[in-house]
């Protein structure tokens, strides 16, 4: 099988556990990890790579859009700054 067949049948079943997990309600993931190692023989720890990928992507689209939409609350994202702040990182260094 070369490269242009997987990825389309890889790109088919990613659209497929999507779609199932959208009824579902479970993540994509749920069902396109077993997917790829147990019919593809991807390698465990490469799945889980894939969908941990594919989830920090969809989060930070969303978390953006949800941002330049206005429906965020940003007033509790300050920038740590003065004394405290390097008390809180030194104490953090030395906890045991």
């Amino acid at each position: 099988m070369n490269i242009l067949a997987f990825s389309l049948i890889v790109c088919a079943a990613s659209v497929l556990a999507g779609f199932l997990g959208a009824l579902t309600g479970l993540g994509g993931g749920v069902v396109i990890v077993p997917v790829l190692c147990l019919l593809f023989k991807v390698d465990l720890h490469y799945a889980i790579g894939a969908s941990l990928i594919s989830v920090i992507a969809t989060s930070s689209g969303a978390a953006a859009a949800y941002v330049r939409e206005g429906f965020s609350n940003n007033s509790h994202w300050h920038v740590p700054r003065g004394r405290h702040y390097y008390r809180r990182t030194a104490g953090s260094l030395f906890d045991g």
